[in-house]
């Protein structure tokens, strides 16, 4: 692990990471849970969310439906399973069992996400409620906060609030406020049943193209009259006035969820919905939305600073394959939905990406994909989020005792730079061509007994008030800071990051010589920001295990496959200029290259043609992901052996073994040792 192409600092975790409010992170998501296979007609399976869960998924899709009645009590029994398809019906209080087992074996993990795509009726939701808060008891997580008049400005909850606990994510019914967009859909409906048969087929063709996913306040009540008679188009109008649409979600259902979908209209409606809604958009439209217009993905940025997206795969994936989950990662969204039964390249790339942070699902999201955006307050009310970038807390002021105590202590935090003036590792610098040259100040406080005297040129002077503003031009002299408080903030990550003078690069976990540039990248460089050119050679293998981890059967003849799966990011016009900032035109790009097939060789082979180096193009390294495919060279088909997938931004230079994983992501029997070799350059 020492030598590993992935910096170690990446891979491990560390609490002062979760105090961000959900919706800062990429939380590992799975689509269509309970599925075994295909969308069509495969098995529908319990195991499947445990294993998902030891996957590290923490967003879990249940599609519940009314289901039979219980044989002598007459209890409903609602059941999980892809509607109007011939997938097979599993209960949803085993599910529910399930995550509470994984839970009881698991009592620190970061907060699990149940997405109830809900389709029952009132009496099965009732179900549902009693079986979610028996089952679960105290891990069930009452977002009381967030359904009160004043949770149009209040921050999500962090991980680390969350833990050991679930939340719901689904429907509630709409409020008084939202009567207005509810008699707007009305009218649509209305205008909808007066249009001719043509001009509908081609309505319904253009919204199954954008919209995979309906909104159950936009669907018409189901009604058995409705085709036995009809009315006339006014009749209906009159009708569907006088008797509004009974409310699909049960109130002691919604009570209990946090996140509430909507429909996705403008930017400028989302962007002023209360921070528990959230949108639910398909792939395509959210290609084609980051697509339109350069703003827009900085947009969805901006938007998904306070609020939750989840992005999930198009319906005509039948066969269950996944779409690569850059594109939705660079506009910040949190919920990137994939279909965990199949290991395909996005798939692969997943769990690359949530191998950080020791595979705990959340992954706070880069400096980059975060903009800055008008304060919140935090979830205790005490708080105020100045942007995701900083943290203001509101203090006491400190008298007496206690103003020695924070003196003596050497409580003093300072401004943080802006977020210009930063690298990701939080420490300032002056700009310069030559990296070698950068100055490296102290962005917060040391706490510790000469943190004060490092605030001060003079060493004999202590700092008689404590002061907190990060993000702020002015700070506040004359208060006091909790424990809690200052941990959350002077340790939150990149943003801030408490160096220490003695040991600067306790984070990076590398201890190199300084001096010259090289030193300088290979001990500060192991969080790109920038576009870079990056330069391969695979050198050499060690112990590669056969296709599926076989015991037996002939030596494999092992090649390389590595790509680099990016995002390009594009201003508008004929020039299609490439931009840095990624705040134009986004797209999805790759490109790859491969070895040659060794012969009989799964032990030690070496590739030859690794002499060389093969450069790849990075545009966008806080998103980029770098896969490495073991393939066996075979007639006819290839097998593909073992992979492995790191963040572009976390990547080491020099001499590197890449851990190679199974179809599982394990390291476990004849994978236990499988690695590569490989030679890494990052030109700037």
């Amino acid at each position: 692990d020492s030598n590993d192409a992935t910096a170690p600092a990446a891979t491990a975790h560390t609490t002062s990471h979760g105090h961000y409010p959900l919706s800062a992170y990429w939380i590992n998501t799975s689509h269509n849970t309970y599925l075994t296979g295909d969308q069509l007609k495969s098995n529908s399976s319990v195991s499947m969310y445990l294993s998902a869960l030891r996957r590290g998924c923490k967003c879990l899709e249940l599609d519940c439906w009314d289901g039979e009645r219980h044989a002598t009590t007459g209890q409903p029994i609602p059941v999980i399973y892809h509607g109007h398809t011939l997938t097979s019906k599993i209960l949803f209080v085993d599910v529910i069992r399930c995550i509470k087992s994984y839970l009881l074996s698991n009592p620190d993990t970061y907060p699990i996400i149940l997405s109830l795509e809900n389709h029952c009726s009132l009496e099965y939701q009732e179900t549902m409620a009693s079986n979610l808060k028996e089952i679960l008891g105290d891990a069930l997580y009452y977002p009381e906060n967030h359904i009160q008049q004043d949770h149009h400005q209040r921050a999500l909850p962090s991980p680390e609030d969350l833990i050991g606990k679930v939340v719901l994510k689904g429907k509630r019914p709409p409020e008084k406020d939202e009567d207005d967009d509810t008699s707007k859909s009305t009218s649509s409906r209305t205008t909808k049943s007066m249009m001719t048969p043509i001009s509908m087929d081609i309505d319904s063709n253009m919204e199954s193209t954008v919209e995979d996913e309906q909104d159950p306040y936009d669907m018409p009540a189901p009604s058995s009259s409705t085709n036995r008679n009809p009315t006339s188009p006014a009749t209906a109008a009159t009708t569907s006035a006088k008797k509004p649409a009974t409310p699909k979600i049960l109130p002691e259902l919604a009570r209990l969820t946090l996140f509430h979908g909507t429909k996705y209209k403008s930017f400028g409606k989302s962007m002023v919905e209360p921070t528990s809604h959230m949108h639910s958009v398909g792939e395509t439209r959210f290609a084609k939305i980051v697509a339109k217009k350069p703003e827009n993905s900085n947009l969805w940025r901006k938007y998904n600073a306070y609020h939750m997206t989840r992005v999930y795969p198009k319906g005509s994936r039948v066969d269950s394959s996944n779409f690569n989950p850059c594109l939705g990662w660079a506009a910040g969204a949190q919920l990137v939905a994939l279909n965990f039964q199949t290991v395909d390249p996005a798939l692969v790339i997943n769990d690359g990406r949530f191998r950080e942070n020791r595979r705990c699902g959340y992954v706070l999201k880069p400096q980059g994909i975060l903009p800055e955006v008008p304060s919140l307050a935090l979830p205790d009310g005490n708080a105020q989020m100045s942007g995701i970038i900083g943290i203001s807390v509101e203090t006491e002021p400190v008298t007496g005792r206690e103003e020695e105590t924070a003196s003596s202590a050497g409580e003093a935090i300072t401004p943080a730079p802006s977020a210009d003036e930063t690298d990701d590792h939080g420490a300032a610098y002056s700009v310069d061509d030559d990296p070698s040259k950068y100055e490296y100040d102290i962005p917060s406080a040391e706490i510790a007994t000469n943190g004060a005297n490092q605030q001060t040129n003079d060493p004999e002077q202590d700092t008689p008030n404590a002061e907190m503003a990060i993000e702020s031009n002015q700070t506040s002299p004359g208060t006091k800071v909790g424990t809690e408080a200052r941990d959350a903030v002077s340790d939150l990550g990149g943003f801030v990051r408490k160096l220490s003078l003695e040991h600067p690069m306790e984070d990076v976990m590398e201890e190199v010589p300084s001096g010259g540039e090289s030193d300088w990248r290979r001990i500060y460089m192991t969080n790109h920001v920038n576009p870079m050119t990056l330069r391969i050679r695979v050198l050499a293998g060690s112990c590669l295990p056969k296709p599926l981890g076989e015991k037996t059967g002939e030596t494999i003849d092992p090649y390389v496959t590595v790509t680099l799966h990016d995002i390009k990011s594009t201003t508008g016009g004929s020039s299609r200029k490439m931009t840095s900032s990624g705040t134009g035109k986004m797209t999805y790009v790759s490109s790859s290259f491969e070895t040659k097939a060794v012969d009989n060789n799964g032990y030690c082979p070496i590739w030859k043609e690794g002499r060389e180096f093969k450069d790849l193009q990075v545009l966008s390294p806080q998103v980029a992901m770098l896969q490495f495919t073991l393939n066996e060279k075979d007639v006819g088909f290839d097998d593909r052996v073992a992979e492995a997938a790191i963040p572009c931004s976390r990547l080491r230079q020099g001499y590197r073994s890449v851990q190679l994983f199974d179809l599982h992501n394990t390291r476990t029997g004849p994978y236990g040792f499988a690695t590569l070799l490989v030679d890494i350059d990052i030109r700037q």
